[in-house]
């Protein structure tokens, strides 16, 4: 809600500053001038929550989506290591390779996630899919 309100009050203060430009120039209103005119009409309100969760979204989205990975990493069943024997020559190479394959490693926690999205397919990786996110949140924003 803070983002709302800020965006809520500099549209406030930029409808009263109209207004007194307005009267400066000798225009009166239709409404009279009363104090009611600086008030946010519903199509406004809906603008501002909008780009207000829109603005959110788009902060926070790398954040979930890194929380959704982890918790699908939590679920994956655990790898084949601990099947094979520990003299097999086999297992030291594969182990090898698994250090080198980031992607088999798994992530550490919220951070090491977003950054190793970043480093594997760059800004773009850590955005992916939030354009149903972004549409969800937007709309239940706009009618609330």
């Amino acid at each position: 809600h803070f983002l709302y309100d800020v965006l809520k009050s500099k549209l406030i203060v930029w409808k009263q500053q109209r207004q007194r430009q307005q009267r400066g120039r000798g225009s009166m209103s239709s409404s009279g001038g009363g104090k009611g005119m600086a008030l946010m009409r519903p199509l406004e309100a809906f603008i501002i929550g909008a780009i207000a969760k829109a603005i959110a979204t788009i902060v926070t989205y790398p954040m979930q989506l890194a929380q959704v990975l982890l918790r699908l990493q939590e679920k994956k069943p655990s790898s084949n290591d601990d099947k094979k024997e520990p003299g097999n020559s086999s297992n030291i190479k594969d182990r090898e390779n698994d250090k080198n394959d980031d992607e088999n490693q798994p992530y550490k926690g919220t951070v090491d996630c977003i950054l190793r999205l970043y480093q594997r397919n760059g800004i773009s990786a850590m955005y992916k899919g939030m354009n149903a996110k972004l549409l969800q949140t937007v709309l239940t924003a706009a009618f609330t």
